[in-house]
């Protein structure tokens, strides 16, 4: 798979509490980032884990 990462789409893969209550809310989207920045509640073992399964190519 040569598919490039978009935004978000391990967001909503995994269904995001953060991501779900953001979207009910109609908030801009700077909103969602100030809150996924600093306090995502995934970890990245899980996001790398994911990256893998789905055959992204993981680049340093």
């Amino acid at each position: 798979m040569n598919n490039e990462y978009q935004n978000g789409e391990f967001c909503k893969a995994v269904n995001c509490e953060v991501r779900i209550k953001w979207e009910e809310s109609g908030a801009d989207v700077s909103e969602l980032k100030k809150i996924c920045k600093s306090g995502c509640i995934k970890s990245a073992y899980e996001f790398h884990d994911y990256l893998i399964e789905k055959g992204y190519s993981i680049k340093k």
